[in-house]
């Protein structure tokens, strides 16, 4: 979930787990903020349970708090059985007969009221100052960052921390692992210290490296660090904070963690915030540009205000890209910072037409693919490198429907470049292109083959006609198990043409199996000669045996003492699962994709045969999606057909 909503996250909703809340400050945002929710959701096929959402309130219990406006509070229906615990009942022994008094009453009032009210981490006010509580031990040091509320009577923590010093800061004087400490802290808690806080501790860190007359290189460079911030010493007067800071100074986490003493953004000669006019008339200019080579990837942009001034924007690529590719990184890169700097006219400038009629509207990327094999014309602006462009694109988007889009098997890339040519596409490149895009396959490189697993011995088993001989099998129990329950895969293959079937169940009962041989097998190719399948109890009893006698079908089993024999069952398993683990993107939905496996699986081309399933039963070519979207050569020769009749008639 954290990698789904990682751009959302903090922002707009709050993920823990399977439990999120969405948060906006009006209605109209909070409508935006559940719309962009949704098609999220919708993206990655997740669904959620209406019965637990609520849209619309202003407070809600989350993970045993009560999360509103006000912030986070304690949840009175998790506290209401310490409010009502009654006193304890005193057993009255011999020597010591016990006395419940006045006293003991109220101590026991307060230890319940501090129960139901536990300390809650609370984000900071600009307009109070913080607390800061600073205590060092030998090997360790910690410290609390509090505020007082708006009472000014009662302080809420913001921030715990606690770390084990290094072997060489152990040896420093106590001061010094006091100033030490308030350097590492100031750190780590940059986004808070940027306000008024007070200091308290046992020792005054910031007069001694403010007053010292001997500096050494360390001791300068912390007292540069602490400048930029507003921290003023306060003498003592609270013991419940530095208690606390005791406790975690004490119970001080074992990991390692250097100090990092460099100084932050040293490359900053000057910061200034500037008020721009945006009135009518005064636009910003925005021009950026991209590279891409062998090597690395990287964008730039800058803009230029209505005043002159130069705000730049540079950024590395961690993927290879095209020079396309980069120059859209390039002008998204812009445009988002034109958007955060909320500027209402813009003006962009750059030297690639494909980007920039594109950025007008006057060009559509994806009509242009689309229309490009049917009238082989460019549009009248194009140059040299747009026609390559939507050359290059449209042969990308082949490769990838055929790789791994409905119809992909995520083949080799001999055997793709073989497909797409069958398809009746074809450019110089083709077949580098194709071993390039499989080499870069991460599902290929998790559910590939044991190169060095050595082969099993194949057994050669005859068919009379095609669907005479069928081998059943089952695949399961699949863990984690799909959302609708299915745990298991029933396959059946046919041994002459090797085509395969298979459906999905939570359990393969005999009945189940009895109405897959009578719907599947019979109904829809014919009567078998025989079926072949291993001992299991689902695969042999008296429903099956039914079935076999009353349509005169021979069942035989396959050998007791090793039931994988049949090798050809075992080949179809173990394709279905690799189809199946390459195409799923959540686990719980693989159920689904199992039909667009045995698609891909049947329109594939076998090496053995040099041709299809789909075309050894049906005679022709099944036509692929990528064949519609980008017409192939059969799907033009027939459209012409078409239109000759059309004008004939």
């Amino acid at each position: 979930m954290v990698t789904l909503f990682h751009d959302m996250m903090h922002k707009e909703i709050e993920v823990y787990v399977y439990d999120m809340i969405v948060k906006s400050r009006t209605e109209m945002e909070h409508v935006q903020v559940l719309r962009k929710l949704f098609l999220r959701l919708r993206k990655f096929q997740l669904k959620l349970n209406p019965a637990k959402c609520t849209f619309g309130t202003r407070s809600r219990k989350l993970l045993g708090f009560v999360v509103s406006e006000k912030g986070i509070e304690i949840d009175p229906d998790n506290a209401r059985a310490i409010q009502e615990l009654p006193p304890p009942r005193l057993k009255k022994k011999k020597h010591d007969p016990g006395v419940w008094d006045e006293e003991c009453q109220k101590t026991f009032y307060k230890v319940k009221h501090y129960l139901s009210n536990a300390p809650v981490l609370m984000p900071p006010s600009p307009n109070r100052p913080l607390i800061l509580y600073l205590s060092v031990f030998e090997n360790s040091m910690g410290c609390v960052l509090g505020q007082h509320d708006e009472s000014v009577r009662k302080e809420r923590a913001i921030y715990y921390l606690s770390k084990k010093f290094t072997d060489c800061e152990t040896r420093y004087s106590p001061i010094k692992k006091l100033c030490c400490a308030l350097i590492w802290i100031t750190r780590r808690l940059r986004q808070y210290m940027y306000h008024t806080t007070w200091l308290i501790s046992k020792l005054d860190p910031l007069r001694y490296m403010m007053e010292s007359t001997t500096l050494n290189e360390r001791m300068a460079r912390w007292q540069i660090l602490l400048s930029e911030f507003d921290i003023v010493y306060v003498n003592q007067k609270v013991v419940k904070g530095s208690a606390v800071v005791d406790f975690l100074v004490s119970r001080a986490l074992e990991d390692y963690e250097p100090l990092n003493f460099d100084f932050p953004n040293e490359d900053l000669m000057y910061v200034a915030i500037t008020k721009e006019d945006f009135q009518e008339g005064h636009s910003w200019k925005l021009r950026f540009d991209g590279a891409s080579n062998a090597v690395e990837n990287g964008i730039g942009a800058f803009l230029v205000s209505p005043n002159g001034d130069h705000y730049p924007f540079t950024s590395k690529l961690d993927f290879d890209c095209t020079n396309n590719m980069v120059e859209y990184e390039a002008c998204i890169l812009g445009i988002r910072a034109a958007i955060e700097r909320k500027i209402k006219v813009l003006e962009v400038y750059d030297d690639s037409a494909l980007v920039i009629y594109q950025f007008k509207g006057e060009w559509e990327m994806r009509s242009e693919i689309d229309q490009l094999p049917k009238n082989r014309e460019y549009p009248d602006q194009a140059t040299e490198n747009d026609k390559r462009t939507l050359k290059r694109l449209a042969a990308k988007k082949i490769l990838k429907e055929v790789y791994e889009g409905v119809c992909g098997t995520h083949a080799n890339g001999f055997t793709m470049a073989r497909q797409i040519m069958r398809f009746g596409y074809y450019w110089s490149t083709m077949e580098g292109d194709c071993i390039s895009y499989a080499k870069k396959c991460h599902k290929c490189q998790i559910y590939g083959d044991k190169i060095h697993v050595p082969p099993s011995p194949l057994h050669v088993m005859t068919s009379p006609w095609p669907f005479s001989m069928w081998g059943m099998d089952v695949i399961g129990p699949i863990l984690p198990k799909a959302f609708n329950g299915h745990r298991f895969i029933f396959v059946v293959i046919n041994y002459f043409t090797k085509w395969v079937d298979a459906t999905s169940y939570a359990n393969v009962t005999k009945s189940a199996v009895s109405k897959f041989l009578k719907k599947e097998i019979i109904c829809q190719y014919g009567m078998p000669e025989r079926i072949i399948s291993d001992n299991a109890l689902n695969l042999n009893n008296s429903t099956i045996a039914e079935v076999c006698s009353q349509f005169k079908i021979k069942h035989h089993n396959s050998s007791p003492y090793r039931p994988k024999i049949n090798g050809t069952v075992e080949a179809a398993n173990n394709n279905i699962k690799k189809i199946v683990g390459k195409m799923t993107e959540t686990y719980k939905y693989w159920h689904e994709k199992l039909p667009f496996a045995l698609y891909t699986y049947q329109t594939s081309v076998r090496t053995s045969t040099g041709a299809t399933l789909f075309y050894l039963v049906y005679g022709m070519e099944a036509v692929l999606p990528i064949e519609v979207e980008i017409l192939s050569l059969r799907v033009l020769s027939e459209l012409k057909l078409d239109e000759a009749e059309w004008i004939q008639s």
